[in-house]
């Protein structure tokens, strides 16, 4: 991908994480929908990993732990990212 798809990507992304948090965050936490802030947040995190910005791929990455029905797997990619490891394994539909 080069600079600016990368952008747009971004752009998108953020403007989805903004707007499930405009409409999702006033719910009970069972009626949110957790998949999709799963897919936003993760797509983020790896957008930010392979553009080098290992600080941005662990604020998206910690941002997505209280949406996990499985956190501690998100924990552990919290922990890999930080070491430089790939992101290849992190399934964003988990």
């Amino acid at each position: 991908m080069d600079n600016q798809t990368n952008d747009r990507a971004r752009n998108l992304w953020e403007a989805g994480w903004r707007q499930w948090e405009a409409r999702e965050l006033s719910k009970p936490s069972e009626k949110q929908n957790r998949f999709l802030v799963s897919q936003i947040l993760m797509y983020l995190a790896r957008l930010e990993f392979y553009e080098g910005n290992r600080d941005l791929c662990v604020r998206w990455l910690e941002a997505l732990v209280p949406f996990r029905f499985n956190p501690e797997e998100i924990v552990k990619r919290i922990a890999e990212a930080k070491a430089g490891l790939p992101l290849e394994s992190a399934n964003p539909a988990n």
